[in-house]
């Protein structure tokens, strides 16, 4: 299975967070890519996330009042993360089942 990606865009100022994307190197870390250029690049999404906020702050960036409309609407990375996740979770879950006993349902 590939690596899962993310993707936190604020594209008004050309600011995201990207993980395993075609933009950043396939590491597993989050990278803080800043007008198309990897500035920061973290093992945690908390961290990487502290980082944008700074850079936002500096910008003095203002989101729009109908950036809450655009939030409510999944994004097909959203879903793909999550169909990634159930297929990770079926795939092997198998692997967790009790074992029961001589009889198959607790028997003898």
């Amino acid at each position: 299975m590939a690596d899962a990606f993310f993707r936190l865009d604020v594209t008004e100022i050309g600011l995201s967070i990207e993980q395993n994307t075609e933009n950043v190197p396939h590491d597993g870390r989050y990278h803080v890519v800043k007008a198309g250029v990897v500035v920061a690049s973290y093992p945690s999404l908390k961290r990487a996330r502290d980082r944008l906020q700074k850079l936002k702050e500096e910008a003095g960036y203002q989101p729009s009042q109908n950036a809450g409309a655009a939030e409510k609407m999944p994004a097909k990375e959203h879903v793909e993360r999550l169909m990634d996740a159930a297929s990770s979770y079926w795939g092997a879950s198998h692997k967790f089942r009790g074992g029961g006993g001589k009889g198959g349902r607790g028997g003898i």
